[in-house]
C-alpha cells in the first residue's frame, strides 16, 4: 500500500507538470512525465511490444511506460485466477497501428493523451500521427490519397478550385487545381491577377509559398 501511494503521488506530480508545460509527454534527463488517455477495455494493441513483464497493478504499468521514453501506449492484461497481471509496453499507438488494435476480453489498452483522441480528426483514408511533446497532430495518407491535381481529376473532380494533396504520402497541403484547361488536372504554382500580392520576395518565401489560393499566390 505504501508503494502504491508513492506511485499515485508521483503520477499526480507528473500530470500537473505536464499540463503546466502544455504537453502530454515530457522527457528530461532527471524528470519524465505523461498524461494518459481514457482506458479502452477489452482491446489490445498487437505487434509493437517493446517488452512485457508482470505487475501488481495498472499504476505500476503506467509508471514503467513513463520511465521508458519510447513507450506511447500499453496493454494491461489480467491473469485469470492470479493477483498479478501482464504489462506490455508499446512504441506505437492505436491510430498508427489501427489494424493491430484488436478485441481481447479483459484487456485494457491505454495510450498517452493526444489531439488524435478528438472525434474523427482525420478522414477514412488517413491515419492520425501525433507529436506528443507539442500536443499536435497531422493526418497522413494511409491509402489511395491524391498526390496532385491530376489524381483528383482522374478520381472524378472536374471543377476548378482548391484541393488537398498528399505528395509522397507526407503531410498534406492545399493547392489550386485547374480542371478545365487542356484536359484538366493541372496544379497551379503561381497566379497573378490584380497586383494585390508583392512577388518581389526572397527564394525562401517562394519555397514556403505566399499569398492566397483564392487570389494571387
Amino acid at each position: 500500500m505504501k508503494q502504491l501511494n508513492m506511485y499515485l503521488l508521483t503520477f499526480s506530480m507528473f500530470s500537473l507538470t505536464a499540463i503546466a508545460q502544455g504537453s502530454n509527454r515530457l522527457s528530461e534527463p532527471d524528470f519524465k512525465a505523461a498524461n494518459f488517455a481514457k482506458a479502452i477495455e477489452d482491446r489490445k494493441l498487437n505487434g509493437s511490444v517493446l517488452r512485457d513483464f508482470e505487475v501488481a497493478s495498472e499504476i505500476s504499468c503506467q509508471f514503467e511506460c513513463i520511465s521508458e521514453e519510447r513507450c506511447l501506449s500499453y496493454n494491461f492484461l489480467p491473469i485469470h485466477g492470479k493477483e498479478i497481471s501482464i504489462c506490455q509496453l508499446s512504441d506505437s499507438d492505436r491510430f498508427i497501428s489501427g489494424v493491430n488494435f484488436t478485441k481481447e476480453d479483459g484487456a485494457i489498452y491505454r495510450g498517452i493523451q493526444s489531439t488524435c483522441e478528438q472525434d474523427i480528426p482525420c478522414t477514412e483514408n488517413e491515419i492520425c500521427v501525433v507529436d506528443y511533446r507539442s500536443n499536435t497532430h497531422f493526418c497522413k495518407c494511409s491509402r489511395d490519397c491524391p498526390r496532385n491535381c491530376l489524381d483528383h481529376y482522374q478520381n472524378g473532380s472536374t471543377s476548378d478550385g482548391v484541393y488537398l494533396i498528399y505528395p509522397d504520402e507526407e503531410q498534406p497541403f492545399q493547392v489550386l487545381c485547374d480542371m478545365t484547361t487542356n484536359g484538366g488536372g493541372w496544379t497551379t504554382f503561381q497566379r497573378r491577377m490584380d497586383g494585390s500580392v508583392d512577388f518581389y520576395v526572397d527564394w525562401e518565401s517562394f519555397k514556403k509559398g505566399f499569398g492566397n489560393l483564392e487570389g494571387e499566390f
